[in-house]
């Protein structure tokens, strides 16, 4: 009497070779638990560098007064030459934050990864505008700042806009690449097959001899047979 076969039994696939059974159902939420913390982790560390590269690089080239990551510093308190670092530090914890509420939307709300990007980049330019640029003017001294960076010059809200969008769409590719099942799949490469076939494009493939018919030419259509009257050939022709 033959088995039958289980849903979980190993398979062969075209090539002769054993397909690993799928994983438990306990160790596929475990994989995509793991997987979204990830995503929040990476997410959070790229999107608050991208975030400080653009407001502390405009702050250096002199395109901007605001320094943001000073004013967070003196926000909560710190002195001196921890100024800097203590408002890193906050800084990417608060991003993490974000990346939190990023994740919780995402799942609430579902939109390709670009439209969730553009969207968080909207709402950090208002966040920044309009509580963190008020927040500091009200209570620090040392640093301009005002609603949407009114007393650090005119081009701070424009420096602003685009630490917005790129922290925003970075932030939003980075949590969708990660929590992805399939960018976590093995990706087979090989240099020396993409050498050959680079180099092999445009070279003309060789003639396949074809077997033709008795009674038929190569293109398919039919020989016309000899005339029954037809002299033999010469000999030595």
């Amino acid at each position: 009497m033959a088995e039958t076969p289980t849903p979980f039994a190993a398979r062969a696939d075209l090539d002769g070779e054993v397909a690993a059974p799928p994983p438990s159902p306990l160790l596929q939420r475990l994989s995509a638990a793991g997987r979204a913390l990830l995503a929040v982790v990476v997410s959070a560390l790229l999107g608050g560098f991208a975030w400080l590269i653009v407001m502390q690089k405009s702050l250096e080239e002199g395109w901007t007064d605001h320094d943001f990551n000073g004013g967070m510093g003196l926000l909560v308190g710190a002195e001196d030459e921890q100024v800097s670092r203590q408002g890193f530090y906050v800084t990417m914890a608060a991003w993490l934050v974000i990346a939190i509420a990023f994740d919780l939307a995402s799942r609430i709300r579902r939109a390709p990864w670009l439209v969730r990007g553009l969207v968080l980049a909207g709402a950090l330019l208002l966040l920044w505008g309009l509580v963190f640029g008020p927040l500091v003017a009200s209570r620090v001294d040392e640093v301009p700042a005002g609603v949407f960076g009114a007393d650090a010059g005119g081009a701070s809200a424009v420096v602003a806009l685009v630490a917005s969008l790129a922290a925003g769409i970075t932030l939003a590719r980075a949590h969708a690449l990660v929590r992805s099942t399939a960018w976590w799949e093995p990706k087979h490469f090989d240099l020396r097959e993409s050498l050959e076939e680079l180099f092999d494009r445009d070279t003309v493939p060789p003639a396949v001899p074809v077997d033709v018919p008795p009674g038929t030419s190569a293109t398919g259509g039919a020989t016309r047979p000899p005339a029954a009257d037809a002299p033999p050939p010469a000999a030595g022709s």
